[in-house]
């Protein structure tokens, strides 16, 4: 589903929030400009697919600000359910180790706002289904590739790479699509402006010692 499409949805009054997205008619769809049976097929079922996804994933996905890939997992582990989540309180979250009082501010007024809950229930009404993972022992940044610019001020650039290696993270010396975030220090370079065009995570030294709990 491209900006495209989604501008055609939008226009005929068949989008107005990615809520809409689990209740759109194949039938609708195939009228589009440019669509046709087979391509509304494929979207249909692309759409059927994306319905089960995990707690974290789907905290990601609703675009919460400061709530990036790593706060969406640390809340998952966290949080076995929906419910217990929306019963935190500010004081409870800012204490949880990663997660910080930007972050959490930004999530409580996220959860706080009606429209937002009746939102987050219109898409699972619509047939979407959390995986709430177990917390199972596992490396805390497993799977995730780090990208450093600039000058770190607080640690070394060495101390930095070490620590995101001991928590199973991995550095890399170019950004790229498979880069999760990319850590700017002071004065950094060439990787900032290709970060945004790739749209990497950006974070600084400040965030970069939450995750690893410095």
């Amino acid at each position: 589903m491209g900006e495209k499409l989604v501008g055609q949805l939008f226009d005929n009054g068949l989008l107005s929030s990615y809520a809409d997205i689990f209740y759109l008619d194949k039938t609708k769809i195939e009228n589009l400009g440019g669509m046709g049976v087979k391509s509304a097929e494929n979207l249909a079922e692309a759409i059927e697919k994306s319905k089960i996804i995990s707690f974290a994933r789907f905290l990601y996905a609703l675009g919460i600000r400061h709530v990036g890939e790593h706060v969406a997992e640390i809340l998952s582990l966290k949080y076995g359910s929906l419910e217990s989540l929306f019963g935190a309180t500010l004081d409870e979250l800012e204490e949880i180790k990663g997660i910080g009082p930007v972050a959490a501010r930004s999530l409580t007024g996220y959860l706080n706002r009606e429209e937002n809950r009746k939102k987050i229930d219109r898409i699972l009404k619509g047939g979407v289904k959390l995986v709430f993972e177990e917390n199972i022992k596992k490396p805390l940044l497993e799977g995730k590739v780090f990208v450093l610019t600039g000058v770190l001020e607080t640690m070394t650039r060495n101390e930095a790479v070490k620590k995101i290696k001991t928590l199973g993270g991995r550095v890399s010396e170019s950004v790229s699509k498979k880069t999760d975030y990319l850590v700017s220090g002071k004065s950094p370079g060439s990787k900032m402006e290709k970060a945004k065009a790739l749209g990497v995570e950006i974070i600084d030294e400040n965030t970069l010692r939450a995750i690893l709990e410095v």
